[in-house]
């Protein structure tokens, strides 16, 4: 992974731009997600028109990776540089920032592996 340069701010704020719509585009298309877990399960035809939205829903849902520097790694080196070359007052800011974008990359994984589970083709 590419370490960011100092004059990656530019970067930073488009990708925060991207992370922000994808956000808002992914919660929307979750609500169709959400719909689904309302469905009768109780018979075989309840289950199987309810595996077969839920196939739907999920296809709805954002997929696309903005690009190969907004990993979570990338956000997380950005973070640590920021707090190497900034003053001190603003590392009180970046190594939590590089905290969180750790925990986010956590939280994503485990969130792919639960949905994962509710997937079957």
């Amino acid at each position: 992974m590419r370490r960011p340069s100092a004059g990656s701010r530019p970067e930073a704020d488009e990708l925060r731009d991207i992370a922000l719509r994808l956000a808002e585009a992914d919660a929307a298309a979750f609500a169709a997600v959400a719909e689904v877990y309302q469905l009768p399960k109780s018979t075989e035809a309840d289950r199987a028109a309810r595996s077969a939205a839920m196939a739907r829903a999920w296809s709805t849902r954002p997929g696309r990776r903005p690009s190969s520097s907004a990993s979570p790694g990338w956000w997380v080196d950005l973070a640590e540089m920021l707090a190497e070359i900034g003053n001190r007052t603003s590392s009180a800011t970046s190594a939590p920032a590089a905290e969180a974008a750790r925990a986010a990359a956590a939280t994503a994984r485990m969130n792919v592996e639960i949905n994962l589970a509710g997937i079957t083709d």
